[in-house]
């Protein structure tokens, strides 16, 4: 492509897009990227995203442009009314005198994109409903199916452990199976509820209990995270659909989760107690900070986020958002550090 050409497409286009050369210095900008931060070209030549950008989108979400080749970013305009969020891609090139530039790229997430987004969002939370479904109606025929042999393996190994107190291997052996029938038994009531369509009164710490009991099949949780669990026996009794608790609940749990995955340290401190109006949920773990351009979302329906544990699935603290609040409930990040992340869910009773 001629170099009048290329002017030519870069100025025609609609999208908003900038050129910098590999000290991050901006050498263009197209009449698009203009439009959309305001101004006028020479103000930006020459200058930096830190400078341009200042007080516009977080220091982390520059950072994150930087340094994201053929990646995609996505930050908000705090000076937009409404706010915009935006996709950026930045994407290098070497040009014909060897020198390297820089396409930063900004494609606006319009109502109609969010909108696809959560139609896809729905029709594949569907699909997975239908599969939980067919699932759980199979669950107390596959748990029935695991209890008798394992009460028949318990009961023996008790009888002889009385004839033989010597085989010391016994008593793990018991412990063994008491673990598996405890985890049977978890998810057998857990499915079963989930599958509930009726409001019921429910005890959040039981809920929590239970949810926990089936995460231990979870070896990452299991074996490499230092757990410290304090639920209050005398939690008062909330009246709601068990699948909104439990989601909500185990939401924020697995983002926790996800975030002790590449630090050294990975604590996580689960408690409840609570206080004249409202069960308090605590969940503080030592993971990585939730990145400034995700805390901006805050618990927006756009906070969604790929689970690097869980594989296709998705966590989706916006929805988690949205069920609390449906019962009067409140969700804050209370702490955000390098030394970890504490969340607070309020649940009125």
């Amino acid at each position: 492509m001629s170099d009048q050409s290329y002017l030519h497409l870069f100025r025609s286009l609609s999208t908003p897009i900038l050129l910098m050369n590999a000290s991050g210095t901006i050498i263009d900008a197209n009449p698009a990227f203009i439009s959309m931060l305001g101004g006028e070209k020479d103000e930006l030549i020459g200058k930096t995203l830190n400078v341009i950008f200042a007080g516009i989108i977080s220091e982390n979400a520059i950072t994150a442009i930087l340094n994201r080749d053929n990646r995609t970013t996505e930050i908000i305009l705090r000076h937009h009314e409404p706010v915009k969020s935006f996709y950026v891609n930045t994407i290098s090139s070497q040009e014909k005198d060897c020198r390297k530039v820089r396409f930063i790229i900004f494609n606006e997430i319009t109502e109609s994109a969010e909108l696809k987004n959560k139609i896809n969002r729905i029709e594949n939370d569907l699909q997975n409903e239908k599969r939980i479904s067919v699932f759980g109606h199979l669950v107390p025929g596959i748990a029935h199916n695991i209890n008798n042999p394992l009460a028949v393996i318990i009961g023996r190994s008790q009888l002889l452990s009385i004839k033989h107190p010597e085989i010391t291997d016994l008593e793990s052996l018991q412990e063994q199976a008491g673990l598996i029938k405890s985890i049977v038994d978890a998810l057998s009531f857990k499915i079963s509820h989930e599958l509930s369509d009726k409001e019921t009164p429910i005890n959040i710490g039981d809920l929590l209990r239970y949810e926990l009991a089936v995460l231990n099949a979870d070896p990452f949780y299991k074996h490499k995270v230092q757990k410290q669990i304090n639920l209050d026996n005398s939690t008062p009794l909330v009246k709601g659909l068990y699948s909104d608790f439990s989601t909500a609940l185990m939401t924020i749990i697995n983002y926790s989760l996800d975030s002790l995955l590449y630090v050294e340290k990975k604590t996580l401190n689960i408690s409840t107690h609570v206080d004249p109006k409202y069960i308090i949920v605590t969940i503080n773990d030592s993971g990585s900070m939730m990145a400034t351009s995700e805390s901006d979302k805050g618990f927006s329906t756009s906070a969604i986020f790929q689970s690097p544990r869980l594989g296709q699935h998705s966590i989706n603290i916006g929805r988690a958002y949205e069920l609390i609040t449906k019962y009067g409930g409140k969700i804050a990040l209370l702490k955000n550090d390098p030394d970890g992340k504490e969340f607070q869910i309020k649940i009125p009773y």
